[in-house]
């Protein structure tokens, strides 16, 4: 991925969450993975489309106070409340679920408070009704149409527009493969271990590449350490 590809792939992940990612560092990689540390830095190797970014970038906003959002209880009651997660990714952790429900909600602030063919919310509202209730997820504090938000979030890393081109370039160098080391937790909520086959079920029916695209969200791998 080239330097321009990357700030382009950047600038569609919504101004409002993009404040909160820290340093950015794109590797080359035959495989395309992401992983996000807890400081807001994101690491992308290979040619990581538009959703991943915004997945990622969602870990550097859960985890910008220090103490995320994914880990409270009203997080994991709202879990437990339903019947499904996004995709078989979201249900190996409560993490990754709280991103992959982010890029959903995302999806359908853009889309009329729709999801992509195949979704459904019956058995996530819950999960979506929470990101509903943050501050941040409403179309004036997402797509404010400035790179520099008033009354910004103490937590968030950039209240003012960034430099246009970015100021260093790392050298290539050999990526390291990624493993996840993560205990699924998705059932946690409900009081009971998470077997595998406990995990709630995959609420992704068909490839919704098509029409994510439409919205500028194109579909890829998401995988990564950590915070993936």
């Amino acid at each position: 991925m080239t330097v321009e590809l990357a700030v382009e792939r950047l600038g569609r992940v919504p101004v409002g969450l993009r404040r909160y990612v820290g340093t950015v560092l794109v590797s080359p990689d035959k495989e395309t993975h992401a992983y996000t540390l807890t400081s807001g830095d994101i690491h992308m190797f290979g040619d990581p489309e538009a959703d991943t970014w915004v997945h990622e970038a969602t870990h550097a906003f859960d985890w910008a106070s220090g103490k995320p959002l994914s880990g409270t209880p009203e997080w994991e009651q709202a879990i437990g409340n339903d019947t499904c997660v996004p995709d078989t990714y979201s249900a190996t952790s409560a993490g990754e679920d709280f991103a992959q429900m982010a890029v959903m909600k995302i999806f359908s602030l853009i889309h009329s408070d729709s999801l992509p063919d195949g979704w459904s919310l019956d058995c996530m509202s819950h999960q979506m009704q929470y990101m509903a209730n943050l501050p941040l997820f409403n179309k004036g504090d997402l797509f404010g149409g400035s790179c520099a938000i008033a009354g910004s979030d103490p937590y968030s890393r950039h209240s003012k527009a960034p430099l246009v081109k970015p100021t260093r370039v790392q050298p290539n160098y050999p990526a390291q493969a990624q493993t996840s080391g993560l205990t699924p937790v998705v059932a946690a909520a409900q009081g009971s271990p998470t077997p595998s086959s406990t995990l709630k079920k995959d609420n992704a029916a068909p490839s919704f590449t098509s029409s994510w695209v439409a919205a500028f969200f194109a579909g890829g791998a998401v995988v990564g350490w950590l915070l993936l």
